[in-house]
């Protein structure tokens, strides 16, 4: 038995692609502009004779362009988890067919990049395992650099005066609350920006997203920074608390 999940996966950049075959702009997730796609005809993927036998399940993220008549092109896989199941979701995702996306101000069909997962399962176990995301995460000055002092609730701005021998904040342990699923659809690298305040225990007290390469990314990446555990900053010998930018990206699955 195969499955296709439709995703609200969207190319990471939210303003101007192209594709070589066409000079038109080609528009993503942006509901204040487009009203996305909307799918009418999602056939099943065939499962490979080999991961037949072998009872092995899979899933493939799929990027594409839908067209001004709903048809994918430009279809490409993004990554599998096991690559026997490539070819059978490219061949699926070829016979998609879509309400094509339209722009609201005109409601006008455009070109729009999305993305799907193709799942597949045996029937015979729970749905196929993904590899282990490969998470990194760091504390960045900030730029041009912040006046140093604290603000009236004796907060600091994380700048350069946090170099050595003082300390910047620290992911002691990454609590992955979605983040890495979410990244499954989308290339290596792929990532938020957040601005969290990590109080002088290590504690976050606030935090909120800044900009991610995808929207889909940035609730779990919020969840996942506030699971998390950090270590505070430390100034001339004792913790203090930090205003900060943090980026956490997804290098990838499975083994380094």
């Amino acid at each position: 038995m195969t499955r296709s999940l439709i995703a609200a996966f969207c190319l990471c950049a939210l303003a101007h692609a192209q594709v070589a075959s066409s000079p038109e702009q080609i528009y993503s997730f942006d509901p204040m502009v487009i009203d996305a796609p909307v799918t009418i005809q999602a056939p099943e993927a065939k499962i490979p004779d080999e991961a037949r036998r072998q009872q092995l399940g899979g899933l493939c993220a799929v990027a594409m362009v839908v067209d001004k008549k709903g048809h994918p092109q430009d279809s490409r896989i993004v990554r599998c988890t096991e690559p026997i199941f490539a070819e059978s979701s490219l061949e699926a995702v070829k016979k998609y067919r879509f309400v094509p996306a339209k722009r609201i101000a005109d409601d006008k069909p455009v070109l729009y990049s999305m993305r799907i997962e193709v799942s597949y399962g045996t029937g015979a176990g729970p749905n196929p395992v993904l590899p282990r995301p490969r998470i990194k995460g760091g504390f960045l000055a900030q730029s041009p650099p912040a006046s140093f002092g604290h603000d009236s609730n004796g907060v600091y701005m994380l700048s350069h005066d946090f170099d050595p021998p003082n300390s910047f904040p620290r992911i002691q342990q990454f609590a992955d609350a979605g983040f890495g699923r979410a990244a499954f659809a989308f290339e290596d690298g792929a990532g938020c920006t957040a601005v969290l305040t990590i109080d002088e225990a290590g504690h976050p007290t606030e935090a909120e997203i800044t900009k991610c390469d995808d929207p889909t990314l940035a609730n779990p990446a919020l969840h996942s920074l506030w699971k998390s555990q950090y270590s505070p900053a430390v100034l001339n010998g004792k913790p203090v608390p930090v205003r900060a930018s943090v980026r956490i990206v997804c290098e990838g699955f499975g083994a380094l």
